[in-house]
């Protein structure tokens, strides 16, 4: 049986799920039970222990962080970056741009990646930084997507990275 839950979320974390549920062409409902619901599944059968809260006594579950290269928004941030690789021309708006900006930091900082890739991923940033302040009415370009640019990210570390990661994680 389903049941109801009311959320309360800025304004713009919305707008950014509503974009994404139409880019995927689900609804918004559907966008957001699937996350719901990968989140739980990846971590479910990771519970580390229960605490007991001393205020209420209520048990309160840890999980494991993953690394961030098994996150979900990793995965969103691999897609686009593909995608753009095929497709250069941007036609979203800012705040799919912001959200893409956040992924891009977290991964920068926050994953296990080489320094020498986290410095292709400024390029990235900095292309997504470059976007952000071009006028609306721009036709916008990536160029981190181009090959053989000096602003090229290198896609082919990208994937050795991840595979190295993925080997690492195997042993």
């Amino acid at each position: 049986m389903k049941t109801t839950i009311n959320l309360r979320i800025d304004e713009d974390l919305k707008t950014s799920l509503q974009e994404l549920s139409d880019d995927y062409g689900v609804s918004l409902s559907d966008y957001i039970r699937e996350i719901l619901d990968n989140h739980l599944n990846d971590f479910t059968s990771e519970v580390e222990s229960f605490d007991i809260v001393e205020d209420n006594e209520l048990p309160v579950l840890h999980y494991p962080l993953p690394p961030f290269e098994r996150t979900y928004e990793f995965t969103v941030l691999l897609a686009w970056l593909f995608y753009s690789h095929m497709q250069p021309e941007f036609h979203g708006n800012t705040n799919v741009l912001h959200a893409l900006k956040v992924k891009v930091e977290k991964t920068i900082n926050q994953s296990r990646f080489s320094k020498e890739l986290q410095l292709e991923l400024l390029k990235v940033l900095n292309d997504i930084n470059r976007c952000l302040i071009e006028p609306n009415d721009h036709q916008k370009y990536f160029t981190f997507s181009r090959p053989g640019s000096p602003q090229s990210l290198n896609y082919y570390l990208l994937m050795n990275e991840i595979w190295r990661l993925e080997f690492e994680d195997h042993e």
